[in-house]
């Protein structure tokens, strides 16, 4: 393959794209079932604009952890962290990288923009201005979120709560309190996520600096609140079953999923997690998450 295809290709780690779906397909899922018709147009904006916003928060992760020297120490990369290792490869230089990760949130607000022009509305405004500001200030100096505190909370909102209220709102045109669990839901898995996705780098967070809750708290109190936020995303639901009668069918159908939850919540061991090379709990945690947003969006569509 021509190298400079194989640079374009690679820059944004299609597969770390995937996590910004779910809140904007269940977001669209509950506001359609609310408003009686979809609005196609804004939902697919909706997905390539954080599709962008993801892709170029990436590739700047990628371009500040070089410069800090975060990915340079990482000696247990793998596939759900540790950086692309592009930079560190020869694949892409540093310079490529922080265009590709400006170009890539530039697209991602000039889409959102379109979506704020189309639905008339200063709310969209605001989250869109959130959104991009956010990929930028994770690991933009003297920002530098990530370096500065762990940053599931702050995951939990901007990436959780934020796209799956924008979603249910571009198809209604309001909020309601319906959208509460399963945006919680969303966010307290993709928290989840880059918690478990940042146990492997441990090591080379602490040597440079990066203050994630594992550097910060170590590996077992990771894995506490690890399986706490999956446990939390199912008492939600169940809580739901008694406060949110439009999200019923959608959070029966999470239920279904449990078994694959508690799978998560067993491999997530701190021994399995402290070795090197080892990818079940990541690949696990994934597949739970991808089988959340498909039986939610599922059961709410066919409620």
């Amino acid at each position: 393959m021509n190298k400079r295809v194989l640079k374009i290709l690679c820059t944004p780690e299609p597969a770390f794209l995937l996590p910004g779906i779910p809140p904007v397909a269940i977001g669209t899922a509950l506001g359609v079932k609310a408003a009686g018709e979809l609005n196609l147009l804004l939902s697919c904006l909706a997905v390539l604009s954080i599709i962008c916003i993801n892709a170029g928060s990436n590739m700047l992760n990628d371009y500040f952890d070089h410069l800090s020297g975060n990915d340079w120490l990482n000696t247990n990369r793998t596939v759900f962290g540790g950086g692309s290792g592009y930079i560190q490869d020869g694949i892409i230089s540093p310079e490529q990288m922080r265009t590709a990760g400006m170009l890539a949130l530039g697209a991602g607000a000039a889409i959102g923009l379109l979506i704020v022009i189309i639905s008339a509305s200063p709310f969209i405004l605001i989250l869109g201005i959130i959104g991009v500001l956010a990929g930028i200030l994770w690991t933009l100096p003297p920002f530098s979120f990530c370096y500065r505190c762990p940053g599931e909370g702050y995951i939990f909102t901007v990436f959780g709560i934020l796209p799956t209220a924008g979603a249910y709102y571009l198809q209604t045109g309001r909020l309601a309190w319906e959208i509460a669990p399963p945006a919680v839901i969303t966010g307290l898995l993709i928290a989840g996520t880059a918690l478990l996705n940042s146990i492997p780098d441990t090591e080379a967070d602490m040597a440079a600096g990066k203050k994630t809750f594992p550097a910060v708290f170590g590996i077992k109190k990771a894995v506490m609140l690890y399986r706490a936020l999956v446990i939390l995303s199912y008492i939600t639901a169940l809580l739901s079953l008694l406060i949110a009668e439009s999200f019923e069918n959608g959070a029966v159908f999470y239920l279904f999923v449990s078994p694959l939850g508690a799978a998560c919540i067993i491999s997530a061991s701190q021994k399995r997690l402290s070795e090197k090379g080892v990818n079940l709990p990541n690949a696990l945690n994934i597949a739970h998450y991808v089988c959340m947003a498909a039986a939610v969006t599922v059961g709410i569509a066919v409620s």
